[in-house]
């Protein structure tokens, strides 16, 4: 491993550990915002079949 190597798997990591943070707070996001979504769906899908 000669030092080119060892630089980008330094700025590898360097970027997961600035990205990982990110990605997991858009992921808990859709979680927190999933329940409300399906519920505003399935309200939509409702209003949709009843006004056939």
């Amino acid at each position: 491993m000669n030092m080119k190597d060892l630089l980008i798997a330094l700025v590898v990591l360097v970027l997961l550990c600035l990205l990982g943070p990110v990605v997991v707070g858009i992921l808990s996001a859709l979680v927190a915002v999933a329940p409300y979504l399906l519920a505003v769906l399935l309200i939509l899908g409702t209003i949709a079949f009843f006004r056939k």
